[in-house]
């Protein structure tokens, strides 16, 4: 699952993601995920840590609280702005943006159980 609500950003790791045969669900806000999330049953959270409404750490405690155990991952250019937040957020990895999504990508891959094709399959 991709929480991100800028098009082009989603875009981007839509299309490398379902390059690389995974199924994404997307949504812009950590509200709508938290009220999507039963329902998707995603395998790991891509999140930006700035979004509109709750921000990504917030969104990443309550997933927490809620028994979310799989991996989440937040994906933004903001951590130098937020580095007291960041402390009490705990995510299974932190991704600048300006490094592009590839090494986001290999953390995914690596956290995810493979299927029977050798490629991962995730929501």
């Amino acid at each position: 699952m991709i929480v991100e609500d800028y098009e082009d950003t989603r875009a981007i790791l839509r299309a490398l993601l379902t390059y690389h045969n995974y199924e994404v669900v997307e949504e812009q806000t950590a509200e709508a995920m938290l009220e999507h999330l039963d329902e998707a049953g995603p395998d790991a959270i891509v999140l930006d840590l700035r979004l509109p409404g709750m921000d990504g750490c917030a969104a990443l405690r309550q997933l927490r609280d809620q028994g979310f155990a799989k991996p989440v991952f937040l994906f933004s250019e903001y951590f130098d702005l937020h580095t007291e937040a960041l402390r009490n957020c705990h995510p299974d990895g932190l991704f600048h943006k300006s490094n592009g999504p590839l090494p986001l990508f290999e953390a995914i891959h690596k956290s995810l159980p493979q299927n029977h094709f050798g490629k991962s399959v995730a929501s």
